[in-house]
């Protein structure tokens, strides 16, 4: 009994928050003034809020930041179920584990009118009206470009992937394996499903390469996975040199590129899906790309010359309130 009054207490405190610390009558939130959004992340990605933060400064637009320390959706789901009930005019989100929870909470919002974005990753089957993000399959590709660029006769890849279900991740391992199909250079030997926990990922990677000492070629389809891979390969004795090509960015990957720990990453704009993210909602609740639902944004390929600093600059130039639960 107690731990259901804690529960439903820690709802009712995360509505008010969406809701602005009051219950706002629908005319409050018409289109005319300052719609509120809310943005309910799998985690914490300041980058992509601060994107977010910056659409609202230029339209009036008012977004709610909701993360969590660590990633969990079925508190995910509940977020989205509490913005649904605090009436918002927009929900965004993000797709990075599946869950049927997750699924019915974002059918539930479009249901009852309300736009669900899915940012950065998309997820199947749930009837969201737009995923604004990188092309995944296009990432791939490129990560597979680098490659084929960086290695010799004779590469033996190993492709480590968190979940082989996430259709974001698969759409990067197909194009991975599209790049380099003709290259009669590089055999995939191994395929690995890792999951996202940090400690699995080391411990599944070193056994990997402890099990394959031939392999001199990975392919890391995800941000989670691409950290470990530098960090395994730096405190680890080989023989073999390993050619590192990556998806996503950050000061950890950053710091294996600048040091050649990898080649290269393949990395989205974050900030740019965040204000893109708002703007579509803002559009849309104004008539306007009502059929639209994909929109691809902009990725970087990433190597040792790149001027990360200015980029991280950018990128971060907005801060935000969180409600972290």
């Amino acid at each position: 009994m107690r731990k259901y009054i804690l529960v439903l207490a820690a709802n009712i405190l995360l509505i008010l928050f969406i809701s602005g610390q009051t219950l706002r009558s629908d005319t409050d939130t018409a289109v005319s003034g300052s719609p509120r959004f809310t943005y309910v992340c799998p985690d914490v990605w300041e980058e992509c809020a601060g994107g977010m933060r910056r659409a609202d400064d230029a339209l009036g637009t008012d977004t709610r930041y909701i993360g969590f320390r660590t990633a969990d959706v079925d508190r995910q789901a509940s977020a989205i179920h509490s913005a649904v009930y605090s009436k918002v005019k927009g929900i965004i989100t993000g797709g990075r584990n599946r869950s049927s929870g997750l699924t019915e909470s974002i059918r539930e919002a479009v249901s009852r009118g309300i736009p669900v974005v899915m940012a950065g990753m998309d997820l199947e089957n749930t009837d969201r009206t737009c995923y604004i993000g990188p092309d995944n399959y296009e990432m791939g590709k490129q990560a597979g470009r680098d490659l084929t660029e960086a290695v010799r006769a004779g590469t033996k890849a190993a492709v480590i992937i968190p979940d082989t279900g996430n259709v974001n991740l698969k759409e990067r391992a197909e194009g991975f394996r599209a790049a380099i199909a003709d290259d009669p250079d590089i055999e995939i030997v191994e395929e690995l499903e890792c999951g996202f926990d940090q400690i699995t990922i080391q411990e599944l990677m070193l056994d990997l390469l402890g099990k394959h000492p031939e392999i001199n070629a990975l392919f890391c389809a995800d941000l989670a996975v691409s950290e470990i891979a530098g960090e395994v390969l730096g405190n680890v004795e080989r023989e073999t040199h390993c050619t590192v090509v990556c998806c996503g960015l950050s000061d950890a990957v950053w710091n294996y590129i600048s040091d050649r720990t990898c080649f290269s990453t393949v990395a989205a704009d974050s900030a740019q899906i965040g204000y893109e993210a708002v703007a579509f909602l803002w559009d849309y609740l104004n008539g306007k790309r009502q059929n639209t639902d994909v929109i691809f944004t902009d990725t970087i390929d990433v190597r040792a010359d790149f001027e990360y600093a200015a980029w991280n600059r950018e990128q971060n130039d907005r801060q935000v309130e969180w409600s972290i639960q």
